[in-house]
């Protein structure tokens, strides 16, 4: 009895409906399908079966004895109402707080309103896309756990709870305040009004199922229609000429930041629209209904926006200032249509609060009922109602937390606007990692492509908007005037959430039942995209040689053991290579040969006899970069002395993150073609061809600045030169050029000499002058200029913090030049970056803490800074200390000119520029035509600086602006190559933060960009001069590179082994996805055995219970439990099967598709 009870209990909790029940076809231990491929399973063989009964009258009984009562019955929504529940969020952000963001006037707004809806428009169609393929209904932190890793998923799962419950609470104290508005009497009860709000809206969650998606239903029609009526109702009373379209307030208030300060405003139309992807539990064809549900949803808000927005602007407020200060906006119009006082008509925009925190608390009770299951919370939130089945407890947990901030708001008033702020920014937070973890996803799992819904703005639209998101979350915490508390307020939270992740949730988590289900379907899917990716690659390559095809197949018929397939591997790779090598063969080049020993027939190998180590390469580092802590930097320092040390330490961070992931890279890969090869293998031909052409805009101007600043050096130790500057600067650059050809060990003297010297001179001035510092007579004495434009300043001064660190980077073009770059390299790199970073810090302090006699603006406005410092260590003049300088501002030119020359050198290779520019010297084999080329644009712009000197600033900064673009494509470069070639953690030095480091990093620069873009007095100029060179650079990829590009022999070799890389690694993750999904096993330790996954048959041979070891202990590391066997009663089948971690509808599935098969 027990056991028939058992059994129905499960048929009749797995039903898709009131009146049908799911019949699974019978499969029992030894009953073996036809053999197929993994590979052969389509994605939607995964979905459950479609075949049903109708109920008996006995089984429709036992069912509504499970749910309690027959009005209860299970109710089975439909995109009609999951439409409904997005407008019941949402709509509420349109009826009130939106108005205050024309302070940034009615332009700027607009504009806001438009970049900030595209960006929500772009979120829901690949939050959309994602569900129609993987419909998770556990969160945004489900995703990210398949691709960013468990601790960033936790931080994002926690960061979109605590939106909806802020947004809860800040939601509810509006709709008592607006209460109290009509109804004063009730003004000392407020907080008992407030749980009366939490009360009657957790009743109809708790109860939940038909009551909850009728009432989501008629508050979502009524609100929609208010709005309606509203927009079409006030159109007779709107006019052109209304005061606040005509007394000035269509501009643009405050530029560009009055433009980021109105970004949370705008958010607020859109707020939770994210929410509909929870709904993929309570719809039976989520795949379909959530983007049919979702998009049309965000499309109805956003044009219903636009027209509240615009019919409100026309309506005779008294001006502008009115409508911003207005508490319910949409109360004038109501007013004229209806005539009635602002008191009445404010109930016709209580629904909509109401339905907001109605689909808010829906929202946060889902999150954590989730994250419950995962462990990532305490288990006790995943228990259910036993009445009526839903997550009761986690929804009372969750609204107890948005009460008790409700009574905070109560009690102290204006932290209010403080806890709306800190909940558009755990928004935002959320919305970037959504964004992030769909374009790993789509870089991961390509198969997204053929979903039933397609995101028409894909991976670049998901760029578009985590810029915007990142854009909001500096708004919030810059731009608010409020101190910086949201920003302190986030940073607990999140330093709270850190503790108790490691301390609690680390060691508990586990994946639930649907990750475990999304996972498994995941890596089918890349199963699949691999094995045509091999078949492409073997007709391509290996078939030109008549090595057999299907030597690559990962699923080769008949029975073979893990040994055989590595034998079948080598004896395609070996093969594979020697047709891929064979025309550099024949051309006398070797791929495992540094192109310096590639010489023209007759040029002695002498002329290239010198191998550069560790410290050469350090040395260069050294030379390129340190120059620019001589000159440049101290123009920073017009935002106040903390200002631009935050300012350091930022930039900082971002450099030392970026470097260690560039080693990691160079460590497996030691392509020495810059950044825009790593670009191309993941990235595509076009963006490594920009990021490509902004290293090379990067090295050209930073060589324009320094030698601009190095004339300008002389000219003052030599005054008689003035007037001659386009000489001096010409005979520079022939002199640079001279050693540049020369190569070889030339060079690399040179460069040591100038390194050493540089860095010397410079620990010099900084030990030096540690007796001579006096606090009390320097800058840091004044207080008053520590910030002197407070955040804005920082942001502002990033661009020049970064000259102490610009072309760092440049050192993995030295690739060709030593015999082990895996290991040269990055050691350089990392020991480099970090020396840097000591002298940095040491030069800026010493500064800063000398005694002058002007103030801070007149050092950031000297051209040689570290002059005061050595005429009070050495007692010289003026003269002779500038003098000092002039080595590493040289060693800079020249160190920059290297890198441009190897740059487009390589390119060329690659077909990206004119093949003359591959051209070697007969005497040197040095590029000697990329070298004249980039030192003649080069020389150009140094002219042009000479002739309009307005242009040097500028110049310093496009320098910049090249520089963080192409910091930034090769951070999301790394990431990807992370996610593509997991082979890259055995480089041999890995970086110790992974991609969490790199996408530190990449938000750095793309603050950095936004610095250039929206904070220089002349960031118009330096933004037009770079769009107009990436557009003509474009001009010239479609006209002409586009079709000659070819893949140069370095690229070649890179390319080959990445993919022998990750082939080596595909027969280990095709053992792990066959072994996860084996769903019977026997305990005979000599026996064969069998399994079948979906149609796929598995054989496993060897000691049984040292393979039960091995799965319990990869089960262990999953987190999950390893039970002994047992049987398991389902509707007409019976099978033996392990209580693993897998849920009952993905066993179910596995069968019926096993069986049919």
């Amino acid at each position: 009895m027990e056991s028939s009870a058992r059994s129905t209990r499960m048929r009749d909790s797995g039903l898709p409906n009131a009146s049908t029940v799911t019949v699974v076809p019978t499969i029992r231990l030894g009953q073996v399908a036809p053999r197929a491929s993994l590979t052969d399973v389509q994605p939607e063989s995964l979905s459950p079966p479609t075949e049903t009964r109708q109920l008996l009258p006995a089984e429709r009984a036992s069912q509504n004895k499970l749910f309690g009562c027959n009005h209860l019955m299970p109710y089975r929504s439909r995109k009609l109402d999951v439409f409904l529940l997005g407008i019941t969020i949402v709509i509420s952000g349109q009826y009130v707080g939106w108005n205050s963001g024309f302070s940034a006037g009615i332009y700027g707004y607009l504009v806001a309103y438009v970049v900030v809806g595209l960006a929500f428009i772009i979120l829901c169609c690949c939050m959309s896309e994602v569900s129609s393929v993987l419909p998770f209904a556990g969160g945004s932190y489900g995703i990210a756990r398949c691709t960013l890793g468990f601790y960033p998923a936790f931080l994002i799962g926690c960061c979109e709870t605590l939106e909806y419950i802020a947004a809860v609470a800040t939601i509810t104290v509006n709709l008592v305040k607006l209460t109290i508005t009509f109804m004063p009497s009730l003004n000392d009860v407020q907080p008992v009004l407030c749980l009366f709000v939490y009360m009657t809206s957790l009743y109809a969650h708790v109860v939940g199922n038909r009551v909850f998606w009728q009432l989501n239903a008629v508050v979502g029609i009524f609100t929609l229609i208010f709005l309606v009526v509203y927009c079409v109702g006030a159109l007779p009373y709107s006019s052109l000429e209304a005061k606040p379209i005509v007394d000035g307030g269509a501009t643009f208030t405050n530029g560009f930041m009055g433009l980021v300060q109105t970004f949370p405003s705008a958010a607020w139309f859109f707020l939770g629209v994210e929410a509909l992807n929870f709904a993929c539990d309570d719809l039976e064809h989520p795949k379909r209904d959530i983007p049919l549900a979702q998009v049309p949803c965000i499309m109805t808000l956003f044009v219903t926006g636009i027209a509240v927005v615009l019919v409100t602007l026309s309506l005779p407020f008294d001006g502008l200032g009115e409508l911003q200060n207005a508490t319910v906006p949409l109360n004038k119009g109501f007013q004229l249509m209806f005539g009635t006082d602002s008191n009445a008509v404010t109930l016709l925009s209580l629904p909509s609060l109401y339905g907001a925190i109605f689909g808010l608390m829906w929202g946060y009770g889902k999150l954590l009922h989730a994250m419950a299951s995962s462990r990532l919370l305490p288990e006790v939130l995943t228990r259910l109602s036993r009445r009526h089945g839903t997550q009761s407890i986690s929804l009372v947990f969750g609204s107890a937390v948005s009460y008790l901030l409700c009574l905070v708001m109560f009690y102290y008033p204006d932290i209010t606007g403080d806890i709306f702020s800190v909940c558009l920014m755990f928004a935002f937070m959320s919305y970037a990692g959504q964004c992030i973890g769909y374009v790993s996803l789509r870089l991961k799992y390509k198969e997204l492509r053929s979903s039933k819904f397609r995101s028409p703005f894909g991976i670049v639209g998901a760029v578009y908007a985590a810029l915007v998101w990142v854009l909001g979350i500096i708004s919030i915490a810059s731009f608010q005037n409020n101190n910086g508390k949201e920003l302190v307020i986030f940073n607990s939270v999140a330093v709270g959430l850190t503790i108790f992740y490691f301390a609690y949730a680390k060691n508990r988590q586990i994946l639930s039942d649907q990750e475990r289900r999304v996972l498994l379907i995941a890596h089918v899917l890349r199963i699949q995209s691999q094995r045509k990716r091999r078949q492409r690659q073997q007709s391509k390559q290996v078939g030109k040689d008549g090595t057999p095809a299907n030597l690559m197949s990962p699923m080769a018929e008949g029975e073979s053991t893990r040994q055989s397939q590595k034998n079948s591997l080598n004896q395609v790779i070996k093969p594979t290579m020697a047709a891929i090598t064979a025309p550099m063969r024949d051309a006398g080049v070797v791929p495992t040969t540094p192109l310096h020993q590639v010489l023209p027939v007759g040029v002695p190998h002498a002329a290239c006899g010198y191998t550069p180590g560790k410290i050469d390469v350090w040395l260069l580092g050294i030379t390129i970069v340190i120059g620019g802590q001589y000159f440049g930097w101290n123009l920073g320092l017009a935002a106040g002395v903390m200002s631009f040390a935050t300012s350091f330490l930022i930039i900082t961070a971002g450099f030392v993150l970026f470097c260690c992931s560039a080693a990691e890279v160079t460590g497996a890969l030691p392509f020495a073609g810059g950044a825009y090869g790593l670009a191309r293998c993941t990235l595509g031909f076009y963006p490594g061809f920009l990021i490509g052409c902004c290293d090379a805009l990067e090295y050209t101007a930073c060589v324009a600045t320094t030698m601009t600043s190095l004339v300008g050096l002389l000219v003052q130790m030599v005054p008689k030169c003035y007037g001659y500057e386009p000489l001096v600067g010409l005979l520079l650059y022939i002199l640079a050029l001279a050693v540049q050809v020369r190569g070889s060990r030339a060079f690399w003297l040179c460069n040591k000499v100038i390194g050493i010297a540089s860095i010397g001179i410079l620990l010099v001035f900084g030990f030096g002058n540690l007796a001579h510092i006096d606090v009390a007579r320097s800058p840091l004495h004044n207080r008053n200029d520590y910030f002197l434009n407070g955040t804005a300043g920082v942001v502002r001064m990033l661009p020049y913090a970064a000259w102490f660190y610009g072309g760092i980077e440049s050192l993995n073009l030295a690739g060709n030049d030593m015999p082990s770059p895996t290991t040269t390299i990055p050691v350089a790199q990392v020991a480099c970056v970090l020396t840097l970073f000591g002298t940095g810090a040491l030069t800026l302090f010493v500064v800063v803490a000398l005694p002058l006699s002007g103030s801070i603006h007149d050092l950031s406005a000297d051209l040689a800074v570290l002059n005061p410092g050595f005429q009070l260590l050495l007692g010289v003049s003026s003269r002779v200390a500038t003098l000092l300088s002039i080595p590493a501002t040289y060693g800079v030119a020249c160190g920059f000119m290297w890198s441009s020359s190897k740059l487009i050198y390589s390119m060329a290779l690659s077909g990206l520029l004119p093949p003359v520019f591959t051209r070697l010297s007969g005497s040197y084999g040095t590029s000697y035509v990329a070298m004249m080329v980039g030192a003649l644009i080069s020389y150009g712009l140094c002219l042009w600086v000479f002739y309009d000197p307005v242009v040097g600033n500028d110049m310093l900064l496009v320098c910049m602006l090249a520089a963080f673009l192409s910091y930034a494509g090769q951070c999301v470069g790394y990431v990807a190559f992370k996610v593509l070639y997991p082979e890259l953690a055995q480089s041999k030095f890995p970086s110790p933060f992974g991609i969490g480091g790199a996408i530190v990093s990449l938000l750095v620069w793309i603050i950095g960009i936004v610095s250039i873009v929206g904070f220089q007095e002349r960031s118009a100029a330096v933004t037009t001069g770079t769009a107009v060179v990436i557009g003509l650079v474009s001009a010239f990829y479609v006209g002409y590179a586009r079709k000659r590009q070819r893949f140069s022999p370095d690229e070649r070799s890179v390319l080959m082994i990445a993919h022998v890389a990750k082939v080596n690694r595909s027969n280990v993750r095709r053992d792990s996805i066959q072994q996860r999904s084996v769903n019977g096993s026997t305990t005979t330790a000599s026996a064969k055995r069998r399994s079948t996954v979906y149609g796929t048959e598995a054989d496993a041979k060897g000691n049984s219970s040292e393979e039960d070891g091995d799965s319990s202990r990869h089960a262990q590391r999953k987190g999950t439990k390893v039970q002994p066997e047992q049987t398991v009663m389902l509707p007409t089948a019976t099978a033996t099967v392990t209580n693993s971690t897998w849920g009952a509808s993905t066993k179910a599935s596995i069968m019926s598709k096993g069986s049919s098969g």
